[in-house]
């Protein structure tokens, strides 16, 4: 039987996603521009809080998914389960940030809200540079963490090839539907991130304890 360890975290690791997977189906139609988005959610507002709502808690998951990518690799890999671990939550704690701001823009849709003066505040806080750097980085951040992982998992592997370039795959479909503000782009991004950390989730409960390869169970030696 798989220690708790192990269950929470594959637990995560198909939680993760599958949060991330209703958010973008009860999510309105995405927007690219502040005014068409506010406009949005004051038709929608109780479809977009639980839009945020999801969204933020299924990024809290993937931090303990990526703990457990990291320590999956740390035996193994351990440069690229450092390396590639801290980069992937460095994206991830920015991620979080920026989808708890969705609960800012669902206050912005509110009733008595001015529409004209909340579109210009999210304009300008978009495209000010101190933000835009910050999320660009993050982004970034998080992409080359999960391209090294992914290979670690590969080359070592400890996940099939298809499982692992599924986690970065599903991050770069993510961004771009969200850039482009398509809802389908999203939801497809999301059943690629779920099919990848599904199976290994899978993988890291019918490995048993005695034959783990992992460093979830510590091993006590005495002399």
């Amino acid at each position: 039987m798989p220690n708790p360890i192990r269950r929470i975290i594959a637990a995560s690791m198909i939680l993760a996603p599958l949060l991330s997977l209703a958010s973008a189906v009860v999510s309105p139609q995405l927007e690219s521009g502040a005014a068409a988005k506010i406009a949005q959610i004051a038709q929608h507002p109780d479809r977009w809080y639980l839009y945020a709502l999801l969204i933020t808690v299924g990024a809290w998951f993937f931090v303990p998914s990526t703990l457990g990518l990291m320590s999956m690799l740390a035996g193994r890999a351990p440069r690229a389960s450092i390396i590639g671990g801290s980069l992937t939550l460095v994206g991830l704690l920015v991620a979080i940030g920026d989808g708890t701001s969705e609960l800012v823009y669902w206050q912005m849709g509110a009733p008595g809200a001015n529409r004209a003066q909340m579109a210009a505040l999210a304009d300008r806080a978009d495209s000010a540079t101190g933000s835009s750097l910050f999320f660009t980085i993050g982004g970034l951040a998080l992409l080359a963490g999960l391209v090294v992982l992914a290979v670690a998992l590969a080359r070592t592997r400890v996940a099939p090839l298809w499982a692992a370039a599924a986690i970065p795959t599903g991050a770069i479909v993510n961004i771009a539907g969200f850039s482009t503000s398509s809802n389908a782009v999203v939801i497809a991004s999301n059943l690629i991130l779920l099919a990848g950390f599904g199976w290994i989730a899978r993988l890291l409960l019918a490995e048993p304890a005695a034959q783990s390869r992992h460093v979830l169970q510590p091993h006590i030696t005495t002399t």
